[in-house]
């Protein structure tokens, strides 16, 4: 892994960050409009370098947090996150693909999920020569259908998912939420 460096979150809490997996202001927003209660279980789907349960575990301390990643290169980087903030015991880093999430969690449980997706259809906007950045920030890996089946299949009834999108992409997201059963 190059260009390795941490970044301070909260008072105590800080996320290693590279080039390619990094936070910005959405990743913030997200996490705080999430804002898990002291006794709840939550998911961060696709968590990247841990960013979102990091802020989560420092600033709302909910019961347990599991953090699904696909990409090798963010989970070591969640991972050695959590770790160097002493979170092990209520932060789950799961080497996964949500789109086979009943793997990681079989039977609806969680009461928050939240995932900040890639915002670009596959062929929309510029591609990007670099993989992995084209994955983060295209439906490559991860489409909002797979974002909503993937929430449906672990939100507890009356469960909270929360997600970042672009407001061009408002109306496909509601309409593949709704048909998932989760309502915006």
């Amino acid at each position: 892994m190059e260009n390795l460096h941490w970044e301070p979150l909260a008072p105590a809490c800080r996320v290693l960050v590279s080039r390619e997996h990094t936070f910005n202001t959405d990743t913030i927003l997200l996490a705080h409009f999430a804002a898990p209660k002291h006794k709840e279980r939550c998911i961060d789907l696709g968590t990247g370098c841990g960013t979102i349960p990091l802020l989560w575990q420092a600033n709302y301390a909910p019961r347990h947090i599991t953090a699904v990643e696909l990409g090798e290169q963010a989970f070591s980087q969640a991972l050695r996150s959590v770790s160097e903030n002493g979170y092990e015991e209520n932060i789950e880093v799961i080497r996964g693909d949500i789109r086979e999430i009943k793997k990681i969690i079989p039977h609806p449980t969680l009461d928050l999920a939240a995932c900040n997706p890639p915002y670009k259809a596959v062929g929309a906007g510029l591609r990007n020569p670099d993989e992995r950045m084209e994955n983060a920030r295209h439906e490559c890996t991860c489409t909002l259908e797979d974002v909503a089946k993937a929430g449906r299949d672990v939100l507890r009834f009356g469960g909270r998912f929360c997600l970042c999108q672009r407001p061009e992409r408002l109306a496909d997201a509601m309409h593949v939420f709704r048909s998932y059963g989760l309502e915006p």
